[in-house]
């Protein structure tokens, strides 16, 4: 999937990634109750003149890894005497255990005393209190209001972390001595980085209550440039994806791509523990204190504070300061931190800080980069636009005409933050960078692994995969492809391949063009025309699969795969597209013919028996795709939807003219496709996936709808993965994919599973369709028969009423980029070759590379 191709940010910071694990302190341990001897929660955990450490969680355990220690590791807790141990050996493993000696003191109506019993709901203050905050948080969130608008600053900075010496020394670094000039030192933790990307967003929000809708629109968009093939477009979608906006008031909060339970929803009073620790004033105001962590350490939650104002009428958020815990199942990230402030202003409540830093990192101790995301608010207003016309635009994100073309003088005028120094040289060092031969020359070696394609001045060459791949028909296949990149052209894209297969002896080849209209042809909406000449070897059915079927790694398939379809097919496209809406027109001729062990046979009008050796159609189509809010990942050479919980509308519409440049055939083809993701808070989300379709006229029935098979081992989510090529046929059908990502809520409660990071995954799918009469070979000697080996049939039409269905249970995060999936077959289990595993037929494993946060 598409977080599999976040290639864009992997070209940037491939360079700066590298893993070390020497100079780690891990220090661990336990803080306990001296009297008592009970475990203690939201202790205090840091090296002592500095700002780096964590808190205990509810067991009063404690992990800490770093390069940067002091000498002394200190615990501190409210109404327990500070105490700090010494810490001998640097570089090592040390487990410390910590006993606080107790004091007591008294907050308003609440006493904190030293002694900590059982966790309880019932006569708990801090539940209480919670309790009103959720009862009140309609009133007080700023959607509370019929209006609101306001000025929006956004700025999102990576900095590479740890850097050490030893680090600057490596020789894939000799070559770029001159990224030490620009290395700072953080004021929070002492530790060394050096700033590597950067983004400024300026846009103006607004929002209307009834009917609801919440609209930003930018104006302005600055980052820092790696590589001309890196699309500005991408790299917006991605970060706006990893880093999507934190209401705390909203049930769940959606943050790298996970589900995570607000402390101010509903569910929260039995997802979370909460303790009142304090009161102090924040921003000037008295607010109460209280910590929060999950009941269950291993659910996607936050453990922090929150500040509510000591307000018995109000019971508003003043403060939100929350992060992670270590045990919850997320990839590639080491630490997370979020700041909220909010204050009253006229009748409303609004946000005056809004930070997030994101700790990054491959390995659990390794080189990794901070991302941080700082937003800044200005020019509240409560009143309804001046333009209603704003609230209506399809999409919520609007990217402005010339937003990635503003100057220096709008972002001196506009900009809500100032940069600091380092940031301002930032753009220095990066172009600096991108001209250093050293440089290119690591980006050329990224590209090959990111892309498989071999970058020359003018073309590129690949994809590597496709090289070389095999199958029962053509033997063994060789392809050399092939296309032109900017140096070429920036509005014509030409494109193609060679392939000759060693069995049949046969060339294969398409050649094709694209001019676009807009500046370059990977800029998005995209605008452009098409045409394409091909001559292609095919599995039946396989057509409509967006996959490269001739890819080494899909060469081994089981049972039999020696029936295929050859076509010529020339092809005229037009696309046009706009925000949330996309238009395909195209033109095509084409004529197929039975290749390989594939045979038509009929019995024509004298009743002799003939083959079928060509089916030529020219058809005309349109296809239709509403899809508000769509992002992508996507280079040059692929386009990768990012899933959100936005739905995806398709139709296609095919017309064929019999007699018109030869076709024989006439006939309609309808198809409708829907698309959605469902979130479902701490149980995960499901993609759901619905597709139906119609032919109307008289064809063979190797042009009708053919289920979406697969005989390879790999897993593929949109096709059936124990259904044989052409086993059924069908001139309409309806077909249902379920797939759901349970993201560990299983797994995190069995103590291995949990520490291999795995998570579960589970899905269903199901097609249906039926033949008219006028396509039913059995009804019609002038129609090919089904296909059929030593006198048994091979093609089945779906039994009345009864659907093929399959289903799947699978782990997914295995080393964090495998996953596996035992596959069954739940019916027609009576036909032939059905693939079978542990003398059950129907069964299979299947495997599939899957990368996720």
């Amino acid at each position: 999937m598409y977080k599999s191709k976040l290639a864009a940010l992997v070209i940037n910071l491939f360079v700066f990634i590298q893993l070390s694990g020497q100079g780690v302190t891990k220090v661990s341990g336990n803080v306990y109750d001296s009297q008592t001897k009970e475990p203690l929660p939201f202790v205090n955990i840091s090296f002592e003149g500095t700002n780096v450490g964590t808190t205990t969680d509810l067991d009063g355990y404690f992990e800490i890894d770093s390069r940067f220690v002091t000498s002394n590791l200190c615990a501190s807790f409210l109404s327990y005497k500070d105490q700090c141990q010494r810490i001998e050996v640097e570089g090592k493993t040390r487990n410390m255990v910590f006993y606080l000696e107790g004091s007591s003191i008294e907050i308003e109506n609440v006493t904190i005393v030293a002694k900590k019993g059982r966790y309880r709901k019932k006569g708990n203050p801090a539940v209480e209190l919670m309790r009103k905050v959720i009862d009140n948080k309609k009133d007080n969130r700023l959607e509370g209001q019929d209006f609101y608008s306001y000025d929006k600053y956004e700025r999102i900075e990576l900095d590479l972390n740890n850097i050490t010496e030893e680090f600057k020394e490596r020789k894939l670094f000799n070559k770029f001595d001159i990224l030490w000039q620009y290395l700072d030192t953080s004021e929070v933790n002492g530790k060394v980085f050096l700033p590597i990307y950067l983004r400024e967003v300026n846009s103006k929000v607004h929002y209307r209550k009834d009917p609801e809708s919440k609209k930003e629109y930018r104006d302005a968009i600055k980052m820092t440039k790696f590589d001309e093939s890196i699309d500005d477009q991408s790299l917006t979608d991605a970060l706006d994806f990893l880093y999507q906006d934190i209401n705390i008031y909203d049930n769940t909060i959606r943050l790298l791509d996970n589900n995570f339970v607000s402390p101010i929803s509903p569910l929260a009073l039995n997802f979370y523990r909460f303790y009142i620790l304090d009161t102090t004033y924040v921003n000037g105001i008295n607010s109460i204190r209280l910590g929060f962590i999950p009941r269950n350490k291993s659910n996607f939650g936050f453990t922090g504070d929150l500040y509510v104002a000591n307000d018995s009428s109000a019971h508003y958020v003043v403060s939100a300061d929350f992060g992670i815990i270590g045990d919850i199942n997320l990839n590639f990230v080491r630490d997370l931190k979020v700041r909220q402030d909010f204050e009253p202003y006229q009748d409303a409540y609004i946000i005056t800080r809004d930070d997030v830093t994101i700790d990054y990192s491959v390995s659990k101790n390794g080189i990794g980069f901070y991302g941080t995301r700082t937003l800044a608010y200005k020019n509240f207003d409560f009143t309804e636009a001046d333009d209603p016309s704003v609230y209506d635009n399809i999409e919520n994100v609007i990217i402005q005409e010339g937003a990635y073309k503003t100057n220096q003088e709008f972002w001196d005028q506009k900009r809500l933050v100032p940069l600091t120094e380092n940031q301002e040289d930032l753009y220095e060092m990066i172009d600096t960078l991108i001209e250093m031969p050293a440089y290119k020359r690591l980006v050329t070696g990224v590209k090959i692994l990111t892309t498989g394609y071999l970058p020359f001045k003018k073309f590129e060459v690949g994809p590597l995969p496709t090289f070389f791949s095999f199958n029962q028909v053509e033997g063994a296949r060789f392809r050399l492809g092939a296309e032109t990149n900017f140096g070429f052209s920036k509005n014509i894209l030409l494109d193609g391949y060679l392939a000759y297969g060693t069995r049949d002896e046969k060339f294969k080849y398409k050649a094709g063009m694209t001019y676009t209209f807009n500046e370059d042809w990977k800029l998005n909406p995209r605008h452009y025309l098409r045409a394409i000449y091909q001559k292609e070897a095919t599995f039946p059915g396989q057509q409509l699969q967006f996959i490269q079927t001739d890819n080494f790694l899909l060469s081994a398939r089981r049972g039999a795969t020696n029936r295929m379809v050859f076509e010529n097919e020339l092809r005229l496209e037009y696309t046009r597209e706009t925000p949330g809406f996309a238009m395909d027109f195209w033109f095509s001729d084409k004529n197929s013919f039975p290749y390989g062990d594939l045979e038509l046979p009929f019995i024509n009008e004298n009743g002799v028996q003939e083959l079928i050796t060509d089916i030529e159609t020219t058809s005309i189509g349109v296809g239709l795709e509403l899809s508000p809010n769509k992002q992508f990942i996507q280079g040059r050479q692929y386009r990768t939807p990012i899933i959100n919980e936005f739905p995806i509308w398709t139709l296609r519409y095919e017309k064929s003219f019999d007699g018109l440049f030869g076709s024989t055939y006439d006939y309609h083809r309808l198809e409708l496709g829907f698309f959605k993701r469902f979130n479902m808070s701490i149980l995960g989300h499901s993609n759901v996936g619905l597709e139906a379709g119609k032919i109307w006229g008289t064809l063979p029935y190797t042009a009708l709808f053919i289920p979406r098979a697969n005989q390879s081992f790999a897993y593929q989510r949109a096709s059936f993965n124990m259904m044989n090529f052409l086993e059924f046929v069908s001139d309409d059908f309806v077909f249902l994919r379920i797939e759901h990502f349970f993201k560990g809520f299983f797994f995190n409660r069995i103590p291995l599973l949990k520490k291999l990071g795995l998570r579960e995954i589970a899905t269903f799918k199901a097609v249906y369709g039926r033949l008219s009469d006028s396509n039913n070979p059995a009804l019609d000697n002038g129609l090919p028969a089904f296909t059929i080996e030593d006198g048994a049939a091979l093609t089945y039409l779906f039994e009345d009423g009864i659907p093929y269905m399959e289903g799947s249970v699978g782990v997914t995060n295995i080393f964090k980029v495998l996953r596996i999936d035992l596959v069954k077959r739940l019916n027609y289990l009576d036909n032939p070759n059905i693939p079978s595993l542990f003398n059950t037929k129907g069964l299979g494993i299947r495997a599939r590379f899957k990368v996720e946060f």
